[in-house]
């Protein structure tokens, strides 16, 4: 698991061990950063190939002017498209929160987060929500640049290009 604590500053790298899941080997990325003073996480995984910086500058204001007027705890949650998947996730780190990531995690994600009183916040986001987990989802991928050409520009459309993938042709009644 690796943490960075703060932008400029550097990381922190966590052995998980061989037998650690993911859940459990994020819950101990976010306990080494409560324990070196830590006060918020947020949780991306790495199958998210239309996420771009500005998108993760909007969900964190988001996720900060909320947090600003809550009273409690706040959890900030970007589902996948799907609704089922947990893409992305905010959240303070001041006290343990049961990570289900796998099927289901949104659900699971919003049921722990509301039963321990904590605000749920829905972060939804396009380019967040796709994600790469099945074969047929490149294909989705690859119609989602055909419809937005500043994607064509990115790392994962030329890793796709470079390896003789191509922009699915239109569709007849287009």
């Amino acid at each position: 698991v690796g943490v960075v604590l703060r932008e400029g500053l550097p990381g922190l790298l966590v052995e998980e061990g061989d037998t650690c899941e993911m859940n459990a080997a994020i819950a101990l990325g976010v306990k080494a950063i409560r324990a070196n003073g830590g006060r918020r996480v947020v949780i991306i995984h790495s199958d998210i190939p239309l996420l771009t910086g500005t998108e993760m500058d909007r969900m964190a204001g988001v996720f900060q002017e909320r947090a600003r007027g809550c009273t409690g705890e706040l959890i900030a949650i970007s589902p996948s498209a799907d609704q089922g998947g947990t893409n992305c996730l905010f959240m303070d780190v001041k006290h343990p929160f049961k990570f289900s990531y796998g099927a289901g995690s949104f659900a699971l994600h919003c049921a722990s987060a509301d039963a321990r009183g904590a605000q749920v916040v829905a972060l939804d986001s396009p380019t967040t929500a796709m994600d790469i987990d099945e074969p047929e989802d490149v294909a989705k991928l690859l119609e989602y640049y055909r419809h937005h050409e500043q994607f064509q520009h990115t790392e994962t459309w030329k890793f796709l290009h470079d390896r003789n993938r191509r922009i699915p042709a239109a569709k007849a009644n287009e």
